[in-house]
């Protein structure tokens, strides 16, 4: 039989076993972070602005050849989207940006969305002092992958919605 012992005097223990190459723990301090995941947007990076009522849809804003749309806002249907909102809560957006939430999303539409959403809006107006609603514009760049498709309003609607949710 052959001899199983060391050749040397020390006997093998866990402490003294050799490590394999591949079992050797990498330092965890040089690897690169990962990027946290994205909770809020700043009103500066959006270019968040409220939307002039005369430049509001009375109805659903087509655009025509020129490029500009029935309502007098300029062609950029695909470079911003819109969020309708009470004065206070546009007010607390235009000063602290939007928040990322995944259980409370905040919707937006393209700008073909604003009128029906206004009208919607109109619609289920109650008993209360009338707070008047704002329409807020952000570049939809800036929130792309932020984004996820939202069908029930956009079918309501007959205009693409988002939730602006982080994914």
């Amino acid at each position: 039989m052959g001899d199983l012992a060391p050749h040397n005097d020390h006997p093998i223990t866990p402490g003294n076993l050799p490590l394999p190459a591949q079992a050797a723990q990498t330092d965890l301090f040089s690897l690169p972070l990962q990027d946290l995941p994205r909770t809020h947007f700043a009103p500066d990076e959006l270019r968040l602005a409220p939307v002039p009522t005369s430049a509001l849809p009375m109805g659903q804003g087509h655009t025509s050849r020129a490029g500009k749309s029935q309502t007098g806002m300029q062609g950029d249907g695909d470079s911003c989207l819109y969020l309708v909102t009470t004065a206070e809560n546009a007010s607390a957006f235009l000063a602290d940006g939007l928040k990322l939430s995944r259980t409370a999303p905040i919707m937006l539409t393209e700008r073909d969305g604003i009128g029906p959403w206004l009208a919607k809006l109109a619609e289920n107006v109650t008993d209360e002092p009338l707070c008047p609603n704002v329409v807020l514009r952000l570049r939809r760049a800036m929130v792309a992958q932020a984004l996820e498709p939202e069908p029930d309003h956009s079918a309501e609607f007959a205009a693409r919605c988002y939730l602006l949710s982080g994914n």
